[in-house]
């Protein structure tokens, strides 16, 4: 798995930054594989692919896994930046606290599979923020030398994961300090490290991530995807995935 995180840190070698990437994205496949072996009410994996070419590109479409969304009588429908959280989603992830729990971890999967952050086997967010006091103007934006997740840089930073398990702990957790915030989504994180501990769970993850880095620049969807997601599921049906969601759907 990546030792750090190169897109955070710009990095020019394309070879590392598709490694990140797949690893990336496959968390988060496996882990809505996890969340749809044991969660009702969302849509499969449409598709996913990776193209570190296009990483740095404001609109990227190229480097992401679609799907594991809630369901609504077969029309799925999707948020957008200026409504994040739809009213049917609020009542979805209200009456469905298992499945917002497994979103939360779906969300954070693909962050959860960098080495760098682990400290003593914990993560621990607040520990890779590091504020210059010298500000400087990157492409009209006022940026900070930040190592990790900073709500004030995380679209120039790429962290759109981040911000948005940030939205789902305002609006259903009613976490609205800052601080708060970092420390819920290191928790989540940590989850997230521990059922990769799993050796079917690890596993799965580094063959996802081979087909990735097999396909660049390349959508897998339709039949390929489909039969994917049906082999990742069979392989972590013995995992007790809804005894954790159920252990944390009242606190994080």
């Amino acid at each position: 798995m990546p030792d750090k995180p190169y897109s955070i840190f710009k990095t020019r070698n394309i070879q590392q930054l598709a490694h990140e990437l797949a690893f990336h994205e496959a968390g988060h496949f496996v882990f809505n594989c996890l969340g749809l072996q044991n969660t009702k009410g969302f849509s499969s994996n449409e598709y996913m692919s990776i193209c570190p070419e296009k990483s740095h590109l404001e609109n990227d479409n190229d480097n992401m896994v679609m799907g594991f969304l809630p369901d609504f009588s077969g029309q799925t429908m999707y948020a957008s930046i200026k409504n994040p959280e739809p009213i049917e989603y609020r009542e979805f992830y209200r009456n469905n606290k298992q499945g917002l729990i497994a979103k939360l971890l779906a969300l954070a999967a693909g962050y959860a599979t960098y080495k760098v952050f682990v400290k003593d086997e914990e993560y621990s967010i607040s520990d890779y923020i590091r504020f210059d006091e010298k500000q400087s103007l990157i492409n009209g934006f006022k940026s900070f030398e930040v190592e990790y997740y900073h709500e004030q840089t995380d679209h120039i930073k790429n962290c759109s994961d981040f911000r948005k398990i940030g939205i789902k702990l305002k609006a259903y957790y009613g976490i609205e300090d800052f601080k708060t915030r970092l420390e819920s989504i290191s928790n989540i994180l940590c989850i997230c490290r521990q059922i990769m501990r799993q050796p079917v769970v690890f596993e799965s993850i580094h063959e996802v991530a081979r087909i990735l880095l097999n396909n660049q620049c390349q959508i897998i969807k339709g039949l390929d995807i489909q039969e994917l997601e049906s082999k990742i599921r069979t392989k972590i049906k013995d995992i007790a995935y809804s005894k954790i969601l159920n252990e944390y759907k009242h606190e994080i």
